[in-house]
């Protein structure tokens, strides 16, 4: 869950690349889903919470961020800027963990480029 965004479509895109964050088009839907760089489904809705394709929940499941339909999978996360307009995305109770797709420590020097993430506007 994201509270620091106005309600609207977004995308969740790596800074080091510029790759959008995205999931897979399955029928019928699995119950979660990793999300991966470069997927078709990469528009998130936010309304409270980041919505991906369908799933109301964002969380992490073997260090890995997964969109899930089970409330069970939640994890509340935080938007914490970083130099420009890049972001971390840390689970709120732990701001020494940041998505890399994968949940990874933050060294102590900083997070790595691959930890870094542009949350972009849609034009509705």
């Amino acid at each position: 869950m994201f509270t620091n965004l106005p309600p609207g479509q977004y995308k969740i895109v790596a800074v080091q690349d510029g790759r959008p964050v995205g999931v897979e088009r399955l029928l019928p839907p699995p119950l979660f889903q990793y999300i991966r760089l470069d997927l078709p489904c990469q528009t998130w809705q936010v309304d409270r919470a980041f919505v991906l394709s369908g799933y109301r929940y964002t969380g992490a499941k073997d260090d890995k961020v997964i969109v899930s339909k089970s409330p069970d999978d939640n994890v509340k996360w935080k938007m914490v800027p970083y130099m420009d307009d890049s972001s971390i995305i840390s689970p709120a109770d732990d701001p020494t963990k940041a998505w890399t797709i994968v949940i990874a420590d933050i060294s102590p020097d900083g997070p790595s480029s691959d930890q870094l993430f542009r949350v972009v506007r849609v034009d509705e």
